[in-house]
């Protein structure tokens, strides 16, 4: 069979979101059948990967406390995993399963650069039976996203963009308050599709009379990248 004719894609099919710190927690009741794991809450509202956790007297195997991520939705169901993106909780038994959403995702607007990156931890093992040539392992990983903002504002509210404001808040902080969760995919549905935990950075890239207002925004990985579930259109 003769190859398939490829075709090149867009930088800006990516979109970004992080978490909300401030989004309102309240408990919902909602029940979990063992015979399809399913958790039942009338239009629900969740999208896959948001973040839920339990409280009360649960349907078995769910505890109290633990953060699950949502990986599967209808209208009125939900399913859970405990990790992004993976395995589905198998509920074993019929029973409550009252959560309650640990934080919104906010897309991340006016975006004009987007740069994610992996660093690769080379170590040196060359050795005697290599003939002279040298070889290295890779022993350590690490992540960033590595923005351009345009610093826009709303037509009638004049506020800048709340996903934006997000990383911007989060950078001026020390330790955890320093730390965002975001998710970034690809809006046409392909495969790329990643969650993690960041340190983020802000600098504003300043300019003369006829510039833009340009910001340069970092966000850098802390611990794994998890390859999730493309959540588009998850968030508008």
């Amino acid at each position: 069979m003769a190859d398939e004719q490829l075709v090149s894609q867009l930088a800006r099919r990516f979109a970004v979101e992080v978490k909300n710190p401030s989004a309102p927690t309240t408990e919902v009741t909602a029940t979990a059948t063992a015979t399809t794991d399913n958790i039942t809450k009338t239009n629900h509202g969740l999208s896959i990967g948001d973040q839920v956790t339990f409280a009360g007297t649960l349907a078995p195997p769910l505890a109290a406390a633990t953060v699950y991520y949502v990986v599967a939705v209808s209208t009125n169901t939900f399913q859970v995993s405990a990790t992004p993106g993976g395995t589905k909780v198998d509920i074993s038994a019929d029973g409550s399963a009252n959560y309650t959403v640990v934080a919104d995702w906010v897309r991340v607007r006016a975006i004009n650069s987007l740069k994610p990156t992996v660093d690769n931890k080379m170590e040196d093992d060359s050795d005697f039976d290599s003939d002279g040539w040298t070889s290295e392992m890779k022993t350590g990983m690490g992540w960033a996203l590595e923005l351009g903002l345009l610093r826009k504002i709303g037509v009638t509210t004049k506020a800048p963009d709340p996903g934006q404001e997000i990383i911007r808040n989060a950078a001026d902080q020390f330790g955890p308050a320093s730390v965002v969760e975001v998710r970034w995919f690809d809006r046409n549905g392909g495969v790329d599709a990643y969650q993690g935990f960041a340190s983020a950075s802000w600098e504003p890239d300043g300019g003369g009379t006829t510039d833009l207002d340009k910001v340069s925004a970092k966000l850098s990985g802390q611990g794994k990248r998890n390859k999730i579930t493309n959540p588009y259109p998850a968030t508008p």
